[in-house]
């Protein structure tokens, strides 16, 4: 490239020359874009991804998020990119999309495509950076024609100025950086110093705080500060704080608590953690993790100070300041939260704990906030209290069921109660008269004693099957009744699930075969054939009912069974991301014939095989 970054250079000094320091006074005109073999050199020299020699280029088919195809469309729009090898053995693989190599993707979403002008055809949501960095690492992999193509359309689609696009490319890519637990941060941190200064040099600024660079890089001090030596005394309350460095997310498992370990032990400590928690308030340094969307609210990485703040907030029972809302990043006033102590303290930790276990409203979802601090105070109760806990878990089996407390079944399973007491309070859950409470308490069950749930999950399926026969409505939401199937491993309880699909209504009989076929094919299945035992008998039923859903109106169970198990047998089907796949009510009668013998001889062919 000549000298290294020629181009913005002239990009910077574009800007200077208007008069401005920042991003905002840019001429309206966009700034050219560099040559190509410019930008791959540059690509490199940032530290951006490239992927290796034997990684595959494929299309990501994206009809299970954009819903059924318009008329004018023949083919599912898709995104590009790159299949990875697995981080670790045993992992599935991973897509390079653009700089992103961290999203949660089904393989069977994705298929092998050449590199030409065919592949552009109906790409959708890619977004000019990824058109960019995609040119960039075709050229690395020798794909230069496919990188021209790449390039041209990425100007095409370009309508912001030159340096704006390389700005976000490198803030993108090391934001992303920022969640990832495997990566070093003071790697990040060199990255970053090296691009801000150049970035000033080449601006001919003294201070990078003055730099219209700087802003992607907002977070360098906040690194810094979380890599700086620490002083806390092992296993005292300021090391777990110390700890909030690493806490992480695991989106698509939101109840894996495996990132949460050091916040739920401040949790445990109630109010003994409570002057420390107040002192880090105002504590910047990073976590692994970014705010969960809600209600539009824009995502961003979530400091230390910012989980003090949420379990204060929780164990003050919401009542140390009005207006505080995570996800829009408020933090609660020191001052507050003080005041606050110094109140429950004088009504003592205990009684303080108790009088705000069980919700006063109902325990529904709260507007504005994030989740709801009843589950966090029994946590504690369920650490230093554990006595209280069954008379809290039978105050709220007389209530209707709150999704925001799940009866406290986590929280029970974690208490410091024996394992005799645990069983004997989710025996009393699984037999209560109202279902869904019923359920919850099965759950409880199958974390403590298998053999109690296996038996209490069969006498529940078998008397959904009795009251469904005699017409009576006792019905569970398929999507939770079917994974306590899954997790107890029994034969005899797929039958009795089975049976009950027989005995329910047309719909309610699709919504089970649908949740049976669901299975990621990135992660392991060990109930896989379970699952094809089940399906294949409902290839011979033909009735079919008027249904609300248009998709399922009178569709036929046999032909609904045979989309499922096409998808899980691997067949290219329309695939949805939380549903598994979707049932395409057109096809003629002659591919549905076809269409139930392929997967009935593929499934009665795998069943025939041995037992690994």
């Amino acid at each position: 490239m000549g000298k290294p970054g020629v181009w913005l250079a002239t990009a910077v000094a574009a800007v200077i020359l208007t008069g401005g320091a920042g991003l905002a006074q840019l001429p309206e005109a966009p700034l050219p874009h560099p040559p190509l073999d410019e930008w791959v050199t540059e690509y490199r020299r940032l530290g951006l991804p490239v992927p290796p020699p034997d990684a595959e280029l494929v299309r990501i088919e994206l009809a299970w998020a954009v819903g059924p195809l318009p008329e004018h469309r023949k083919t599912p729009p898709y995104l590009l990119g790159f299949r990875l090898p697995p981080a670790r053995p045993g992992d599935p693989p991973r897509f390079l999309i653009g700089e992103d190599q961290e999203r949660p993707i089904d393989p069977l979403w994705a298929e092998p495509v050449e590199p030409n002008v065919d592949a552009l055809r109906e790409v959708v949501e890619m977004r000019d950076t990824d058109y960019l960095c995609l040119a960039a690492q075709c050229k690395l992999r020798g794909l230069d024609d496919f990188a021209r193509q790449l390039y041209a359309r990425a100007q095409a689609e370009h309508q912001d100025p030159w340096d704006e696009a390389y700005s976000s490319i490198v803030k993108i890519m090391w934001y992303g950086q920022l969640t990832n637990r495997n990566v070093d941060r003071k790697a990040i941190i060199r990255r970053l110093k090296e691009i801000i200064t150049e970035q000033r040099e080449r601006a001919g600024l003294s201070d990078y705080d003055n730099s219209p660079f700087y802003h992607p890089f907002d977070h360098l001090r906040s690194l810094e500060q979380t890599v700086a030596p620490r002083k806390a005394k092992p296993g005292s309350v300021e090391a777990l704080i110390d700890e909030l460095t690493d806490h992480w997310h695991e989106y698509l498992d939101p109840e894996n608590e495996e990132g949460h370990q050091a916040y739920w032990k401040l949790a445990e400590l109630g109010f003994d953690a409570v002057p420390a928690l107040i002192d880090h308030l105002r504590d910047d340094r990073l976590t692994r993790a970014v705010s969960e969307p809600r209600l539009m609210a824009i995502p961003y990485h979530l400091k230390v100070g910012d989980l003090a703040g949420r379990l204060l907030w929780d164990l003050s029972a919401r009542t140390t300041g009005g207006g505080y809302w995570t996800d829009q990043r408020d933090r609660l006033n020191p001052d507050k939260a003080r005041a606050w102590f110094a109140a429950a303290q004088k009504i003592g930790e205990e009684k303080w704990l108790v009088d705000h276990a069980v919700p006063t409203d109902g325990g529904g979802a709260i507007v504005n906030q994030w989740g709801r601090p009843e589950r966090l105070i029994v946590r504690v109760i369920g650490a230093k209290y554990p006595a209280r806990l069954p008379a809290i878990y039978r105050a709220v089996l007389k209530q209707p069921v709150s999704y925001s407390n799940r009866d406290y079944i986590q929280e029970i399973q974690a208490s410091k109660l024996t394992r005799e007491q645990k069983i004997a309070l989710f025996e009393e859950g699984a037999g209560h008269t109202d279902l869904d409470h019923r359920l919850l308490a099965l759950e409880g069950l199958a974390g403590v004693d298998p053999e109690s749930f296996r038996k209490h999950l069969l006498l529940t399926l078998k008397q959904v099957r009795a009251k469904s026969e005699t017409g009576e409505r006792w019905w569970p939401n398929p999507f939770r009744l079917v994974p306590l199937v899954e997790r107890a491993g029994d034969p005899g309880c797929w039958d009795a699930l089975a049976a009950v699909a027989r005995s329910v209504p047309h719909g309610e009989r699709l919504d089970l075969i649908l949740s049976v076929g669901y299975a990621r094919s990135d992660r392991p299945d060990p109930i896989r054939r379970e699952r094809l035992r089940f399906l294949v008998p409902f290839l011979e039923d033909s009735s079919a009912e008027r249904n609300e859903d248009e998709k399922c109106d009178r569709v036929a169970v046999r032909d609904y069974t045979a989309s499922q198990l096409a998808g899980l047998l691997g067949l290219r089907v329309n695939r949805n991301e939380s549903l598994g796949v979707r049932h395409d009510p057109d096809r003629g009668p002659v591919y549905r014939f076809v269409l139930r013998q392929v997967v009935r001889r593929a499934a009665e062919q795998e069943l025939a095989r041995p037992k690994k």
